[in-house]
């Protein structure tokens, strides 16, 4: 097996952990931008499965001190593979989480405004064009994708939005059901990010992809997708929106502007 130096982020070399030689796809660990100019790994003389250097910073989602995983005894090679998978999978569901908690957000404010503005329920039937969905399912379907997410890769069994909503209180009320599972679901409980799925379409198209590809590749960019379209049918829909309506998690990190 081949030694892959992992640095930490001041360009030295992190503590060196027993790897068992089946371990697969090692690189999708190590990134690459770490490998150059790293030294090669010296050889180790202990007997065994080969010795990769890896990072043990002490930093939150990096292998050490924080969880104290790699410490209190030996380990099986299955064991120290899960831990290295582990590290990245608490990285890309602690992101994944707190992105549907941002944008579930986003909706809900989208639909609070709409109905301040005393907008008209059959606002649920807009279109942008005859081939697109309505407002209704654009709602609907972007929910959908929470769940999925949470189905595929965070152990839930939660059923997807299948009836239409009929009012727009009945979407916010929607809203808040996926958004209280998501603050119910523990990220560190999340498959590891290597970890299989295996996705069907209705339409019998198949795609075979890691936990966090599922996440990074399918579920982000269809759930920003349809709450992008939501987001621009109220705005047709006559709404005064603007961006910042579309980022109202951003206030949160707003500062004083200086006189």
């Amino acid at each position: 097996m081949k030694r892959l130096p992992r640095v930490r982020p001041s360009g030295r070399l992190g503590s060196v952990v027993d790897i068992p030689s089946e371990f697969p796809a090692l690189h999708q660990v190590v990134p690459q931008r770490c490998l150059s100019g790293a030294r090669a790994a010296k050889p180790s003389p202990m007997i065994g499965p080969p010795r990769v250097p890896i990072s043990v910073g002490r930093r939150s989602g990096r292998f050490g001190n924080t969880h104290g995983r790699f410490w209190g005894g030996q380990t099986s090679g299955l064991a120290r593979s899960n831990l290295i998978w582990q590290t990245d999978a608490m990285s890309y569901a602690h992101s994944a989480r707190a992105t549907f908690a941002n944008m579930l957000g986003t909706l809900d404010h989208l639909v609070g405004k709409a109905r301040d503005a005393a907008m008209a329920d059959e606002v649920l039937g807009e279109k942008l064009t005859d081939d697109m969905f309505p407002l209704e399912l654009q709602f609907r379907v972007a929910l959908n994708q929470v769940l999925l997410a949470l189905n595929q890769v965070a152990g839930a069994s939660l059923p997807l939005e299948a009836t239409p909503y009929r009012s727009l209180a009945e979407v916010q009320e929607r809203i808040a059901a996926v958004r209280s599972h998501v603050d119910h679901s523990d990220p560190a409980e999340w498959a590891t990010a290597g970890e299989p799925v295996d996705l069907t379409l209705p339409n019998g198209v198949r795609f075979v992809m890691s936990s966090e590809e599922d996440i990074r590749d399918w579920i982000m960019p269809n759930f920003y997708f349809h709450v992008t379209i939501a987001y621009a049918l109220l705005r047709r829909a006559g709404l005064a929106i603007g961006k910042m309506d579309f980022l109202p998690h951003m206030e949160r990190h707003k500062v004083a502007a200086k006189l």
